[in-house]
């Protein structure tokens, strides 16, 4: 068995590395936001359909409440860990890791079958990117940043990159990237 947790800012290229995974070896996804959203429908706070920053930023706020109301920063990393126990996948990779929490969860649940790669990309970049994925994001590149911001002080994302076993640096192009995993995945004899 083999988890990869993916970890990086808004619009870093998490998504697109777990779908190359997926597509070329073999990686079941599972996602952060699937599990919150879950839990968030059955709660009744997220109805309808939302464009995707809409639906990313109720996300984070939703998630923040679930949290708190059970008193458990690390509730849906473990919802997942349960999940991937009892599916017995062979081969996980979940984007969207946002907390040391969450690391430690899936570190303690699979020792050194859990790697944690962090995403780098720099920020002009992912802005451009987010306006072109999401037609109705309509955040300053200042809102974007800020965003950021908030991220590593409430949730601590700054921390993660220092505990990623791998960085990968995004800047370029599809091409680059997918050559970067794969020497990873080469370096791990996978």
């Amino acid at each position: 068995m083999l988890v990869i947790g993916l970890a990086g800012f808004a619009a870093s290229g998490k998504t697109e590395i777990a779908n190359y995974l997926k597509e070329k070896h073999s990686f079941k996804i599972l996602e952060f936001s699937s599990v919150i959203e879950e839990e968030a429908r059955k709660m009744k706070l997220i109805e309808g359909e939302l464009s995707m920053e809409e639906k990313k930023r109720k996300l984070s706020e939703v998630g923040a409440l679930i949290r708190e109301y059970y008193k458990n920063e690390a509730i849906f990393a473990e919802l997942l860990v349960k999940k991937i126990l009892s599916e017995n996948f062979d081969r996980v990779v979940i984007p969207g890791f946002r907390s040391v929490y969450e690391v430690e969860t899936f570190r303690r649940a699979f020792g050194g079958k859990f790697l944690l790669i962090w995403v780098e990309t720099d920020a002009k970049l992912r802005y451009e990117r987010r306006k072109i994925q999401d037609q109705k994001f309509n955040l300053s590149f200042e809102e974007f940043l800020e965003r950021d911001r908030k991220d590593s002080l409430r949730l601590g994302m700054d921390r993660l990159k220092s505990q990623a076993n791998f960085t990968i640096f995004n800047n370029s192009s599809i091409d680059d990237l997918k050559k970067n995993i794969d020497e990873i995945l080469e370096n791990l004899k996978i």
